[in-house]
């Protein structure tokens, strides 16, 4: 959509099939997280060609990102997040959301995740619902933009 680039979507059952097939040149690319593409890309049976976030990765400094390739505008990010059910007691709420920022705060927790290529961010669940909404807005519009359809 960004690009208006004219590609083939080949739906795969996960990442490691795809992964399989691109090491075996039965597709011509395709975008995966770093912490499973990496290993090929370090065993040179993969060569990677951006990062698809606004700015480079520390797992892979050397490799640009798409913004830097010329394509502006494009910041894709794969993110986690801790969730629970609906209603759940805000007490227990609070205690998770407290535990996990120091998990996430510790330094060698920090340095960990970037090592599987995650940068580490802590905050309030508040701001966490917020960002969730903010992911679903954009994955929409651009889901309406490249007018797909559920199949």
């Amino acid at each position: 959509v960004v690009t208006g680039t004219d590609m083939l979507h080949v739906p795969y059952k996960g990442t490691p099939q795809a992964l399989t097939d691109l090491v075996a040149g039965q597709v011509d690319f395709m975008f995966t997280d770093l912490t499973s593409g990496t290993p090929f890309v370090k065993a040179n049976r993969l060569h990677a060609m951006a990062v698809s976030t606004a700015k480079r990765s520390s797992l892979l400094p050397d490799l640009p990102s798409m913004q830097e390739s010329g394509i502006d505008n494009f910041d894709l990010n794969s993110w986690n997040g801790y969730f629970g059910p609906a209603g759940m007691d805000p007490a227990v709420v609070k205690t998770l959301n407290t535990a996990i920022n120091k998990i996430v705060s510790n330094p060698d927790t920090k340095k960990r995740l970037a090592e599987l290529g995650f940068d580490a961010f802590s905050g309030t669940p508040e701001d966490f619902a917020q960002f969730v909404k903010d992911q679903y807005a954009l994955w929409g519009k651009w889901i309406q933009e490249a007018k797909l359809a559920p199949q």
